[in-house]
């Protein structure tokens, strides 16, 4: 794997390299964060594969802002994202965990499974790299290659999500869920949109809290022209995204991008 975030785009990369050969393959001194070089990453991401979940804490909320402070996207964002799509069905994944929370009602925390954090992750990364964000950034010049390596990665993506929309575990198929519907804006997956359509609305019947999964799969039957209107209650209505990563998308409820995007000097509500 080289430093240059298109080199992940290829058309070769037809299923997800290894956990250990994204580490290894991956020239991280010569790669970038948010913050600096990203030299320090590697660490971050491996200490993800083992079971202590005071660890896995500290890389969700804090070690890994590095990647997506202020909801943005550095060339060391789009290996990690792949080594997070890697792990997901590893073992440690499945350890839970108490995580920073701006909906918990008492404290600011949740108690989460890793594989939760990670698939809300990469929903949050692929949200912030959407059909919407990406118009306004080609129109304004701005369009970075790691914005647009995130986007080809989708089809992806996709396939590290899909096998947990079956998971035994509700959390876990709400998560995979909302990430599947954001990646699906990618054409290659509109074949995929008419069965999350119906996940989605089951998701609407059943599920009060995160606030944020009822938006997006609102946001997703509506793009789809399915029926959702049947199934909305009064706190499911939010104003227009104001601009692009600026403020929350999800009017008074908490974004995904600001959940796990280490922006957390003021609530974003």
């Amino acid at each position: 794997m080289t430093s240059d975030p298109e080199h992940t785009t290829t058309a070769v990369m037809r299923s997800l390299p290894k956990p250990e050969a994204i580490l290894r393959d991956t020239d991280w001194a010569s790669l970038e964060h948010l913050w600096g070089p990203a030299g320090d990453v590697p660490a971050s991401l491996s200490a993800l594969r083992g079971t202590d979940p005071v660890v896995h804490a500290r890389v969700m909320d804090k070690d890994l802002d590095c990647l997506r402070h202020s909801n943005g996207v550095s060339p060391a964002t789009v290996p990690a994202a792949l080594f997070i799509a890697a792990i997901l069905p590893e073992p440690s994944t499945e350890v839970e965990g108490t995580y920073y929370s701006w909906e918990s009602p008492v404290g600011g925390e949740r108690r989460s499974l890793l594989r939760v954090e990670l698939l809300e992750w990469l929903a949050s990364l692929v949200y912030d790299t959407d059909d919407e964000l990406y118009a306004k950034l080609l129109r304004r010049g701005e369009v970075s290659p790691e914005i647009e390596a995130v986007r080809a990665l989708r089809p992806l993506f996709f396939q590290a999500v899909a096998p947990f929309l079956d998971d035994a575990k509700q959390a876990v198929r709400h998560a995979a869920l909302m990430a599947a519907i954001f990646l699906s804006e990618h054409p290659d997956l509109a074949n995929q949109r008419s069965d999350l359509a119906i996940r989605a609305r089951d998701l609407l019947a059943t599920c009060e809290r995160p606030r944020y999964y009822r938006l997006c799969a609102i946001d997703g039957l509506k793009a789809w022209g399915e029926p959702y209107e049947d199934l909305m209650r009064p706190t499911d209505v939010r104003p227009p995204r104001p601009t692009e990563q600026d403020g929350s998308p999800w009017g008074d409820a908490v974004s995904i991008g600001d959940q796990h995007s280490g922006c957390r000097d003021d609530p974003p509500f």
